[in-house]
């Protein structure tokens, strides 16, 4: 089984978030199956160990490809397991935004 590339933990207040990260998404099929595989590992494993234990799941898988024709049915599948708003598939290497939650705002020129 091949494990995603990158775990991140990031807390703030009574936050806890775990984000499951691929960094080279060249087939996102693949890449949605390893985070998912990687996730529902780690949880059983969490599980074991401190069944109390809670935190939001988010994955985040970076993205230099074309968009597949079935990017709406990986999203999906994402959905189904992360929830709403806990996975993302972007060409930006910057996860930041992602992990607290901001809202994607693009580049532009200032209103004045």
């Amino acid at each position: 089984m091949k494990i995603c590339d990158l775990i991140v933990f990031y807390a703030k207040d009574n936050e806890r978030i775990i984000c499951f990260v691929e960094l080279k998404g060249k087939d996102i099929n693949t890449t949605k199956e390893q985070v998912i595989n990687t996730y529902t590992y780690f949880n059983k494993f969490l599980k074991k160990t401190d069944s109390s234990l809670s935190f939001t799941a988010k994955t985040y898988i970076l993205s230099k490809s074309s968009v597949p024709q079935e990017l709406d049915k990986y999203k999906k599948e994402l959905k189904d397991k992360f929830d709403e708003g806990n996975y993302d598939i972007s060409k930006n290497s910057d996860l930041g935004d992602f992990l607290r939650g901001a809202k994607y705002q693009p580049k532009g020129k200032r209103k004045k």
